[in-house]
């Protein structure tokens, strides 16, 4: 969380969500590849990817729904993107 800061301020919000869509391909290519042509251990090497995907893919979800909501409706916008996040 702390190189968070520095991705939001260098990219913007946008970006980075699109590059943790990017990061999420990359992991789960690499856990079915990892499964089938790999040992099976090396899908916990592929996993090391989670961190940097569910980081910054939150916090970039946090801030550009923030961003967007109308004044006052912060709160209640976020809520809303958290709860379609979080539950599929």
């Amino acid at each position: 969380m702390a190189i968070n800061k520095w991705f939001m301020r260098k990219l913007g919000a946008h970006y980075v969500f699109s590059l943790t869509f990017c990061l999420f391909i990359l992991r789960l290519f690499g856990l079915g590849v990892a499964g089938f042509y790999w040992p099976v251990w090396m899908t916990l090497v592929v996993e090391l990817l989670n961190g940097p995907c569910y980081g910054l893919s939150y916090t970039a979800i946090v801030i550009y729904s923030s961003q967007i909501s109308p004044p006052g409706t912060s709160t209640t916008v976020q809520s809303l993107t958290n709860l379609c996040y979080e539950s599929f």
